[in-house]
């Protein structure tokens, strides 16, 4: 008989303890690695956006803890933030985090660690479609 490994671990995590967990991770490894780069935690970031009246979602690998196997890590913190209210998520997050450097783009505003030039924040909205990028319509499952 067979012992698995697997059945000790949850089949899905609740969304907040799967935050915590990536939030750790992250912070563990930018301690480790990267010393000197600023620290953005994902609560705080949510916390912003949810004082200034945002409408969002949490994407990428924080946001999709709660459905993986185990919470992954990762630095940056990606959101999909209304269209209607890209410029009031914007104007949050500079004021929390003035020293970030920003690199603003058709469909996303991007906040860069200026130790390191890494992308720490990406406010994503459904901007305008171009050529090399394909309309939303396009990414939807049929």
């Amino acid at each position: 008989m067979a012992i698995s490994n697997q059945s000790a671990k949850p089949t899905s995590w609740n969304p907040g303890q799967a935050l915590r967990i990536s939030s750790m991770l992250a912070e563990r490894f930018r301690r480790m690695y990267n010393p000197g780069a600023m620290k953005i935690e994902p609560e705080n970031v949510i916390k912003v956006l949810n004082r200034a009246g945002v409408k969002f979602v949490l994407m990428g690998a924080h946001g999709i803890g709660s459905w993986m196997r185990e919470p992954r890590a990762t630095r940056d913190v990606d959101l999909l933030v209304q269209k209607s209210h890209q410029r009031k998520a914007v104007r949050a997050v500079r004021e929390t985090y003035p020293e970030l450097l920003v690199e603003d783009f058709p469909a996303v505003t991007r906040f860069l660690d200026p130790v390191d030039k890494s992308v720490v924040i990406d406010l994503m909205h459904r901007g305008r479609a171009s050529r090399r990028s394909p309309r939303w319509s396009q990414l939807r499952p049929a």
